[in-house]
């Protein structure tokens, strides 16, 4: 008997975090629906594949190619070098390039992460590719209090190990371990990259973190950060508040997602109409107040 859930793909076997991550969180929280494979296992179960990918050269390592019918996750501009269905998870990235993708599949999980509950520290997540928000987070730093602890994860080579000096700092590989040990979770609105859909601001507000959003002065455009903060209704902060209390909002519940999510892979990840609505408010309106359409 065929298995009918949709095949999240990902590139490395040995890759833990990333994509890979990300289709094993989608396949805990919608186990009906998913299931995570490696695109390098010889032999792919039948059915349509969702891959999950920014690049298509992430799948140069591997000798599965994406068919027509497939639905590939991109961004804009490697819309037109690759097979499949142009899809995104952004919805402000969809609605600035509504001719670019033909399919909408919002990546929204749970990853069951815990917080840390009766102290204060903030985290933040280093990224090669995100050099403005590393400055920004670290002239955050040099302006908080010293007796304040700090935990970073990601890119370690991107890390200016003099803003730590004298501070209560470790640096971390692993996300639940990362969540677990902060209260307070720092995710700069930059100018320099248009992130559609940023899954460890997600995870953090999933986690129950108070989340720290300082908006660059000359960025004009709306992307996958604004689109999880409305979501929080302007509960988060531009700086830090010494508070351990954060927001889990009930438009990024399962038991929102697990029936909205069904209705969407039903209809094929099918486009929405055009609409200039928040993200939260589509949420309300397609999953909390009428089926997905």
């Amino acid at each position: 008997m065929s298995d009918s859930r949709v095949n999240l793909l990902y590139v490395l076997k040995k890759w833990t975090g990333g994509n890979g991550l990300t289709a094993k969180h989608l396949e805990k929280s919608y186990p009906e629906l998913f299931r995570a494979v490696d695109a390098n296992d010889d032999e792919l179960p039948e059915g349509t594949n969702v891959w999950i990918l920014h690049k298509p050269s992430f799948y140069s390592k591997t000798g599965h190619i994406a068919s027509p019918t497939d639905f590939s996750m991109m961004r804009t501009e490697y819309c037109m070098e690759y097979p499949g269905i142009p899809t995104t998870n952004g919805w402000s990235y969809l609605n600035s390039s509504r001719e670019d993708f033909k399919a909408f599949f919002p990546t929204i999980y749970d990853p069951g992460y815990s917080r840390l509950e009766n102290d204060v520290a903030v985290g933040y997540y280093y990224r090669d590719m995100r050099i403005d928000s590393n400055i920004a987070w670290e002239h955050f730093v040099e302006k908080l209090p010293k007796d304040v602890p700090l935990v970073t994860m990601g890119d370690y080579h991107c890390v200016s190990e003099d803003v730590y000096d004298g501070r209560d700092w470790i640096h971390i590989y692993d996300s639940s371990r990362f969540f677990s040990k902060t209260s307070h979770y720092f995710y700069y609105r930059p100018t320099d990259f248009i992130d559609p859909l940023p899954h460890t601001l997600l995870e953090a507000i999933q986690s129950g973190h108070r989340i720290i959003s300082p908006k660059a002065e000359k960025r004009n455009f709306r992307d996958g950060v604004d689109d999880l903060l409305s979501c929080l209704y302007g509960d988060f902060d531009s700086v830090f508040i010494p508070e351990n209390k954060g927001t889990k909002p009930e438009s990024l519940s399962m038991e929102v997602w697990r029936p909205m999510m069904e209705n969407i892979v039903g209809f094929k990840f099918r486009k929405p109409t055009y609409t200039r609505k928040l993200f939260v408010d589509w949420i309300v309106e397609n999953g909390m107040q009428n089926p997905v359409r």
